[in-house]
């Protein structure tokens, strides 16, 4: 999907409107670093979960 709206701002001349770029630009990297986020602390609790979810060992 990055790929695409780059198309679009490079060859195409997509922009946002004058005076707008700073909270276009804040924007993208918040959802940037939101999605990191979420993809590191989701993949922490789904596997404590899974590890809880598990039986002990018999002995």
């Amino acid at each position: 999907m990055i790929f695409r709206e780059a198309a679009y701002v490079l060859w195409l001349g997509d922009s946002a409107k004058a005076g707008l770029g700073w909270p276009a630009i804040g924007g993208f990297v918040i959802a940037v670093v939101a999605a990191v986020a979420v993809a590191h602390f989701g993949q922490e609790e789904t596997a404590v979960a899974e590890s809880a979810d598990r039986e002990p060992a018999a002995a």
